[in-house]
């Protein structure tokens, strides 16, 4: 719904009868609030202090917020939040409630998103928060409402779709261009498939990474390498007198004339294929990467591009290029992710070149380029996503043809999947590992100390730390999957506000791909 532009005076307003009289008195069934004093209500401060658009859409969780004051009761407890200025789309606060001891309110609030905010970039919407309560409302004894304009505040964020610029043209978004956070994403506007790609013209490359307040709702998705051109976020194919910038080596030239050795195929989930041996030595085959948790995906992590095939030291002819590597394709969001297949193949490798002008010899073919990496991650909602391939490829032949010189072939990339129920994405290349997420009930404790559940793959290890109302950190210590791929965690909590994080091991903290977090409160 939408809220109009409020004057709050951030003052508290109080009205109290002090007239005596019998039937006014409160009944047995009245609240009864020891300890506080309803009429002097105050607000302190708030956690978190800003919310996301799109909190509470699309099967995410609406945002969790905790006030702290003075003098705080449950006796018709209301609490209202709207736009200091403009228009916002909140829906109203139905859930509040204040903690024994007075000095906390908890509640939630979904903030849907609105294409007419945040165009432009992240931008902080101002809001008022009012407070209203009473003691004995039956008998009239007292109203209190408290104001306040500078506590919290709402991040308008952009939506991705078809017509976004400079992401999106025609129906390739472009790695680079893509903004840190969304509060929606909707790529179906684009056609059948969306092309992820990398800038032509900005140098290495970028995965493709979309973290989303929401939903993300796609059409078919390519990230495939093509040749020795990368997939967003892999690296690119051997030159045609080296290796490949990941892994794969490059074949040795043939030591008079003849065929040199085929490149070394790049390795990921498993070990690349060497290349063959011609009058050189083929070249060195990439070697596997263990992490199937896929804790990092930063440009020093992805998948490889195989290596290129040398060409024969006396012929004159080149060798084949390598492959590049699949595409890294990350979609985290905090509800629901729907898309049809994801790509994220290797590029083969080129043919070698035949000698010229009379001289004899062939250059070795180059190397593959590895799958790519996907990972498909909600917080709370469901996962629809047809398929995913992370396929490798094959060398390329030598320039004079047959066996000899031959690049080695590649090895297929790695998937993960993030979700509370439901199955696994199909994935034929490699199997789907499942990555962290929260099994919370509730969101409001009214005691301490509470376990927590996550799902998981059995071993994975991950440290836990808690960000409390004070912005203190607390550290939780590690803890990793049982054999039922589940894990507890007893989190050192604090009243208020929480912010409980876990960061998979090897991974860097604030990244999508590495952590895990939800918001807490204690009110007790």
């Amino acid at each position: 719904m939408r809220w109009p532009s409020v004057a709050v005076v951030s003052t508290v307003l109080v009205g109290c009868s002090l007239l005596y009289n019998p039937s006014n008195l409160p009944s047995p069934g009245d609240a009864h609030i020891p300890d506080a004093d309803p009429c002097a209500l105050a607000l302190g401060d708030v956690g978190p202090a800003v919310i996301e658009e799109g909190q509470g859409d699309g099967g995410s969780l609406p945002a969790l917020v905790v006030l702290r004051g003075e003098n705080l009761v449950n006796s018709n407890l209301q609490v209202a939040l709207a736009a200091v200025s403009g228009t916002v789309h909140l829906e109203p606060v139905t859930d509040a409630i204040a903690s024994a001891d007075h000095r906390f309110v908890a509640f939630t609030v979904t903030a849907h998103v609105d294409k007419a905010l945040g165009t432009a970039g992240a931008v902080d919407v101002p809001l008022s928060v009012t407070v209203s309560q009473d003691a004995g409302a039956a008998a009239g004894m007292c109203v209190s409402v408290a104001s306040r304009t500078d506590l919290l505040r709402l991040r308008a964020l952009p939506e991705l779709t078809a017509s976004s610029r400079p992401e999106v043209s025609g129906a390739t978004v472009t790695a680079q261009a893509l903004q840190p956070r969304y509060s929606m994403v909707d790529l179906s506007g684009v056609g059948s498939v969306a092309t992820f790609a990398n800038d032509g013209s900005a140098a290495g490359s970028a995965p493709a990474i979309l973290s989303v307040v929401s939903s993300i709702t796609l059409p078919d998705v390519n990230a495939d390498a093509v040749g020795p051109r990368a997939g967003p976020g892999g690296k690119q194919g051997g030159s045609t007198a080296g290796a490949g910038a990941g892994s794969g080596g490059a074949g040795s030239p043939a030591q008079t004339t003849g065929t040199g050795g085929g490149g070394g195929g790049a390795g990921a989930a498993l070990d690349g294929g060497s290349g063959a041996d011609g009058n050189g030595v083929g070249g060195s085959a990439g070697q596997h990467l263990v992490d199937d948790t896929i804790s990092s995906v930063e440009i020093g992590a992805p998948s490889s591009g195989g290596g290129g095939g040398k060409g024969a030291l006396n012929g004159g002819a080149a060798g084949g290029s390598g492959g590049g590597g699949g595409g890294v394709v990350v979609l985290a969001a905090g509800g629901d992710i729907t898309a049809g297949m994801i790509s994220a193949g290797g590029g083969g490798g080129a043919q070698g070149g035949t000698a010229t002008l009379g001289l004899v010899g062939s250059g070795g073919g180059g190397g593959a380029g590895a799958g790519g990496i996907v990972v498909v991650e909600s917080d709370t909602g469901t996962l629809k996503v047809t398929k995913i391939n992370v396929k490798g490829n094959v060398g390329g032949p030598p320039g004079g043809g047959g066996t000899a010189g031959h690049g080695g072939s590649s090895s297929v990339g790695r998937v993960r999947w993030d979700a509370l129920g439901g199955t696994p994405p199909s994935s034929p290349d490699r199997a789907p590992h499942r990555g962290p997420v929260f099994m919370v009930p509730s969101r409001v404790f009214r005691s301490l100390p509470q376990t927590l559940t996550l799902l998981g793959t059995r071993d994975d290890v991950f440290t836990v730390r808690v960000t409390d109302h004070d912005h203190v950190v607390h550290d939780g210590g590690r803890a990793s999957f049982d054999q039922t791929s589940t894990a507890q965690i007893t989190p050192p909590l604090s009243p208020g506000y929480n912010r409980i994080c876990i960061t998979l091991a090897s991974g860097s903290q604030g990244r999508v791909e590495a952590d895990k977090c939800i918001d807490v409160a204690v009110v007790r």
